[in-house]
């Protein structure tokens, strides 16, 4: 996973990406395949149901290496990347919120020379990936033929999934690679229940 000098620079963007987006309804009550002949209450309770969700996965965005600062170091342009050094910044790290890669100025991360910037690829080393479900269940009660009643519960992360945010990238800090955010677009557990009167 160590990039090359020569590695081309690449875009924010993750390697992979999938979006699915699923729609069941879920097949209970009158009319359908089971609970056919149970009571008008109880096909009324629990059959129409809707079982909806979209499930995002992406592996994580690129990020780059910065320094703070070094002996020689330019006043302008690109004055904040490393030198590529022999080591794997991810080798030995716990790979998690606390350290996801191995910082320090050593093997890994150089100083460049006095007056130079420093030959670090650009976004080649990646961050967490991110999971999300969402799900959403709703029924339509039709109550006269003019009026009907729509109940909805969405739940966005409704596995509550902790989708971490990218790394410090600061090398010299000695919280290089501590992750202290989620994710953009991602949130924690959220659920919302909806009615509407449709007449």
């Amino acid at each position: 996973r160590r990039p090359s000098p020569q590695s081309p620079r690449v875009p924010t963007m993750p390697r992979n990406a999938w979006i699915f987006a699923q729609n069941y309804d879920v097949p209970f009550g009158r009319g359908r395949r089971y609970g056919g002949d149970v009571n008008r209450f109880v096909g009324l309770a629990l059959g129409g149901w809707t079982l909806s969700g979209i499930t995002t996965y992406y592996s994580g965005f690129g990020f780059s290496p910065t320094l703070e600062d070094y002996p020689g170091k330019p006043n302008a342009g690109p004055n904040n990347r490393p030198n590529i050094g022999s080591g794997d910044p991810f080798a030995g790290a716990q790979g998690n919120r606390n350290q996801w890669f191995v910082g320090g100025v050593g093997s890994t991360f150089l100083l460049p020379s006095a007056n130079t910037f420093g030959n670090y690829p650009i976004n080649v080393l990646f961050g967490p990936r991110f999971i999300q479900q969402d799900l959403s269940l709703g029924k339509t009660f039709q109550l006269t033929e003019r009026f009907s009643f729509q109940l909805k519960a969405d739940a966005q992360n409704a596995f509550n999934h902790t989708n971490l945010g990218s790394p410090n990238s600061d090398v010299q800090s000695p919280n290089a690679g501590q992750i202290t955010g989620i994710a953009g677009g991602g949130v924690m557990r959220r659920l919302q229940l909806s009615g509407t009167i449709r007449f």
